[in-house]
């Protein structure tokens, strides 16, 4: 496996997601977003609500459980990202992948890719970055990459 081969760099939130090629590593990266298609859900927009039950008689409230419909929804976003980013590494003959998500994107996005992640080498930050130009996300490449562990 070639370290230094052309990369994958994903950039997301729940809900957003950006991709970048970085040809030479620690070279610039040019967007190419487009390649990843149409993420966005074909449902009903849902709101952040949980929903509670109140009891009949007396003051008493109930949340009814489980996750909420935005979690749901940011974790059916990462599936599909996960999904079109496997799809990227392949066709574009990616030698690593790089993530940087907010951190609940970045947990979603790693159990969506599995244990294994896509084959290839796997780095991350658990970061909002989502908006960020080219410039600034190519120096937080180089911190991450600069770190003990890598």
């Amino acid at each position: 496996m070639k370290l230094y081969g052309p990369g994958l760099v994903v950039v997301a939130d729940g809900a957003h997601a950006r991709a970048f090629e970085e040809r030479v590593r620690g070279g610039p990266l040019v967007e190419i977003t487009a390649q990843l298609g149409e993420l966005g859900s074909k449902g009903a927009k849902h709101s952040s609500h949980t929903g509670r039950v109140h009891d009949r008689f007396g003051s008493a409230s109930h949340t009814t459980g489980g996750d909420s419909p935005r979690v749901k929804a940011e974790e059916a976003f990462s599936r599909r990202l996960a999904v079109r980013s496997v799809d990227l590494m392949a066709t574009g003959s990616y030698e690593n992948l790089v993530l940087i998500a907010a951190p609940r994107a970045l947990g979603d996005l790693r159990a969506a890719l599995g244990p294994g992640g896509p084959g290839r080498t796997l780095e991350s930050e658990a970061a909002d970055r989502v908006k960020e130009r080219p410039p600034a996300l190519r120096e937080a490449l180089r911190r991450l990459r600069s770190k003990p562990d890598h």
